[in-house]
């Protein structure tokens, strides 16, 4: 009885053992997926870039976008408050970079997609891992049965389990060893037990079709490619999307520039037009002349109003590139266009001239092309996908052969009743398995198919090489034309500028025409328009050329090392 009772214990705490370790709460899964996901993204990153920090997929809780949409102001180092803002929160183009960092659905998305690549490849690198599963099972059943002694009822309960752990080795083999005990136990007459025992392991190694580490592993090895990948796509749409936000920020400036010159352009105009109006009453200007002065004030306060709202639309959609709404009271800081004008040289004032040479890159052109070929991302890529198709032919060329398949096995049972040993058998066995390759359609096609692949691999690897020398090459051009754009420009804006102050000091004294100083204060305003557009191009232009060699260094925050003054 103690004896059955201790069995019966045993194979007791045996189930709750197994169905402990089977259950999953979805709280550990995520937090198990975080560590994994995480950890794998952050090995691989520092194997691909050489960036040290850490990777999470984890939003900030006090990004600007909440804070905006909570209605709290947000002071300077970062910290919020409940209270509302007085006006617009200004951003610099650093601050923009940042928040767009943080708030940025793309720039999440773009993370997440390496994260998902990382757990993919966890997942292939747990089928060559050891694997546990358990199977548990308990039933109760009733047999009634009659003769001609009498009616007989036979009640027993029944349980079962089986522990099994495999394992997938790289050279094709797959190991299996398995566990089992069965219990029965009557619940009627004497009430006696049976316990069943049974251990058997398998091996299967494949000879020819599907053997061999290059074969077995493609999965591994495809997971890690992706993954390797999807950094390498992360960290060219961070470079992407630092300067798409530059360029949001600077086209901002730009049309801000340009309302700012039409309203100076429209107060100029009335002063004119009153002083028109004073010289028509003296009977020194013609209608003629009046009307046009009075037309051209009309001209420019309909562009005022169709720079305006042009500077709206795009505000607003910058906003939505940093991931902001579009509701949100944001401004860009105006500064950031004099910083920029001080930083290539320009006073003011306009008191200097600047040179006509561009300022010297930090590399040639020559230098440029090299480090373009061996550091831009795309051409990476294309190398690595080169060499994924021409393990997809090796890999295509194995499914065409015979399958070979070398099988073993053993089992050993025993059978125990009311504490007895009643039964024990073993089994051995060894065979080969031969599947001769009749029928290849499929396989066949899909070699073809893989060298074709193969071919447009190669193919694409010369485009991106193409591709790549082409970039630099106008992003060279880019920048030496919009230099010489902006010294022309600057000079235009000086000539522009005296001018005006010539045509008005001409026409107070009776030698020049009305016609002479609106074309004046015309080119004034084309001339300033000009100059920032000049400005602004420069920038873009160095930016898109560090891009396109994919050597713009961004920063965890998304802040960029200045490449070009």
């Amino acid at each position: 009885m103690f004896h059955d009772f201790r069995q019966n214990g045993a194979v007791l705490l045996l189930g709750l053992a197994l169905a402990a370790a089977g259950c999953m709460t979805p709280d550990r899964a995520m937090r198990e997926t975080d560590r994994i996901g995480t950890t794998l993204a952050a090995d691989y990153r520092r194997r691909v870039t050489g960036h040290t920090n850490t990777f999470s997929i984890v939003r900030p809780s006090d990004r600007l976008r909440l804070r905006l949409q909570a209605g709290g102001a947000v002071l300077p180092g970062g910290a919020a408050t409940s209270a509302p803002p007085a006006g617009p929160l200004v951003l610099s183009l650093n601050e923009a970079l940042m928040a767009g960092a943080r708030n940025s659905n793309e720039y999440q998305a773009s993370k997440e997609a390496v994260f998902s690549a990382a757990l993919a490849l966890q997942l292939q690198q747990h089928a060559f891992e050891n694997t546990f599963s358990g199977l548990l099972g308990a039933g109760v059943s009733r047999k009634e049965s009659g003769d001609e002694a009498g009616d007989k009822t036979v009640e027993q309960a029944t349980g079962n389990a089986k522990a099994t752990l495999s394992r997938q080795l790289a050279n094709g083999a797959s190991l299996t060893a398995a566990l089992g005990l069965d219990i029965v136990r009557l619940l009627t007459g004497d009430g006696g037990s049976t316990l069943g025992l049974l251990g058997d392991a398998t091996i299967k190694m494949p000879l020819l079709r599907g053997a061999g580490r290059l074969i077995v592993t493609e999965p591994l090895t495809q997971a890690e490619r992706n993954l390797i990948y999807a950094i390498y796509d992360f960290e060219t749409f961070r470079q992407n999307y630092a300067v798409k936000v530059a360029s949001g920020y600077y086209n901002l400036l730009e049309v801000s520039q340009r309302v700012l010159a039409l309203q100076d352009n429209q107060r100029r105009l009335s002063d004119n037009y009153r002083r028109a109006e004073l010289l028509f009453e003296a009977g020194r200007m013609s209608q003629v002349e009046l009307d046009q002065t009075r037309q051209d004030l009309l001209r420019t306060g309909d562009q005022l109003v169709g720079a305006e709202q042009a500077r709206q639309a795009q505000l607003d959609a910058f906003k939505l590139t940093l991931g902001l709404p579009v509701d949100a009271a944001i401004e860009i800081d105006r500064r950031e266009l004099d910083r920029l004008n001080l930083a290539m040289g320009l006073d003011p004032g306009l008191t200097n001239a600047v040179p006509e040479q561009v300022p010297d890159l930090p590399f040639t052109e020559a230098q440029a092309l090299a480090l373009a070929l061996t550091n831009r991302h795309d051409l990476i890529l294309a190398r690595y996908r080169l060499e994924d198709a021409e393990r997809a032919v090796k890999i295509a060329a194995d499914a065409l052969r015979p399958e070979l398949t070398l099988a073993g096995g053993a089992s050993r049972g025993q059978t125990r009743a009311g504490g007895r040993q009643t039964g024990d058998s073993a089994t051995y066995s060894l065979g080969t398995e031969l599947n001769l390759p009749w029928e290849r359609s499929s396989e066949r096609n899909a070699y073809r198919g893989a060298v074709l692949a193969l071919d447009s691999a190669h193919r694409a690897l010369e485009m991106a090489e193409d591709a790549a020398k082409d970039a630099v090459r106008r992003g060279f051009r880019d920048i030496q034309s919009s230099w010489s754009s902006f010294v022309i420009q600057a000079e235009a804006l000086r000539v522009a500028m005296r001018r005006v102050r010539s045509s008005d000091l001409f026409q107070q004294a009776g030698r020049a025409s009305t016609r002479d100083v609106l074309e004046a204060e015309s080119a004034l305003l084309n001339a300033r328009n000009a100059l920032v557009s000049a400005v602004v191009n420069y920038r873009m232009a160095g930016l898109g050329l560090f891009r396109d060699l994919s050597a713009l260094e961004i920063s965890e925050e998304g802040l960029w090392r200045e490449p070009i003054n």
